[in-house]
């Protein structure tokens, strides 16, 4: 919606911004010494406080930098500066000095790291189901809960085939010849 907006007030379609926002900086995926980071600085005084968790004074004092629209039009050259300095630490030492600044940023996860989080274990996004021909397996819980209950995974995925004559009955409307017939020309 945001940049259907952008589209409709200017009748121009914008640009592709990869991970970055279209009109704020610095806002986007950052690299740090381990992973990568979102950073979401939305204001000149946020980007103060992000300076000083920086331990980057040049960064607040720089003239390209001074307000949005100066990071903006030297964005390329904000962004490698933020990134050498957050090269120096892990992104979990970073979250903590960002979050004691005030500065709104989250942790990139591997989908491994993402179905261990606490956030996902509490809303149930990993579940077991028995499976007839390969036994447990894992499978994403549904990401909504209706009170404070997820919709239970009821089912394992099907066996190849194995709805096939359900399908041909039920939504294509076969009778019983239709099926013996397509059953008898099924390669054994």
């Amino acid at each position: 919606t945001y940049q259907a907006g952008r589209l409709f007030a200017t009748g121009e379609a914008p640009r592709q911004e990869g991970n970055f926002h279209a009109t704020i900086a610095p806002y986007g995926t950052f690299a740090t010494g381990d992973g990568f980071i979102n950073v979401a600085v939305g204001s000149d005084s946020q980007y103060a406080r992000f300076c000083q968790a920086l331990e980057a004074p040049e960064l607040a004092a720089d003239p390209r930098f001074h307000d949005n629209p100066g990071r903006q039009r030297a964005r390329a050259e904000l962004t490698a500066e933020i990134e050498r300095r957050l090269g120096a630490r892990g992104s979990g030492e970073w979250l903590r000095c960002l979050q004691e600044h005030g500065i709104p940023a989250g942790p990139i996860n591997s989908l491994a790291e993402a179905f261990a989080s606490p956030l996902a274990g509490s809303r149930r996004m990993s579940t077991q189901v028995e499976h007839p021909a390969a036994g447990t397996i894992s499978q994403v819980g549904a990401p909504w809960q209706l009170d404070g209950q997820s919709s239970p995974v009821r089912l394992p995925p099907p066996r190849l085939g194995e709805h096939t004559e359900a399908v041909l009955r039920e939504v294509l409307g076969y009778g019983p010849a239709e099926l013996r017939a397509i059953a008898g020309s099924a390669p054994s």
